[in-house]
């Protein structure tokens, strides 16, 4: 019923919402397990719009990721997690690309 509730949260609100999924916990380090309760959701998002200030800041255009693109990329690739300028430049071109 949880992931119900968060996928229909990712759906209604993609700018506040990410969508969580087995993948995306597994790729954050300080997830230890995967326990879809509000607190671990509440971790999630956290992780998740830290990442998003993090690219939205050091992208070369103008950043315009959203906490639900991000947490469907995780689930392609989890470096998005970290900062590799050249990843982040890809996924910053891939963005205008799609949405420009």
């Amino acid at each position: 019923m949880f992931s119900l509730f968060v996928a229909l949260l990712a759906a209604a609100a993609p700018d506040k919402a990410p969508f969580m999924a087995d993948e995306c916990l597994k790729a954050i380090p300080d997830i230890d397990g995967i326990d879809y309760t509000t607190k671990e959701y509440l971790n999630f998002v956290q992780h998740i719009s830290q990442t998003v200030n993090r690219l939205n800041a050091e992208c070369k255009y103008h950043g315009n990721l959203v906490p639900y693109l991000v947490s469907i990329l995780l689930t392609c690739n989890p470096e998005i997690l970290f900062s590799h300028r050249t990843y982040v430049d890809l996924v910053c071109c891939y963005v205008q690309l799609i949405f420009h």
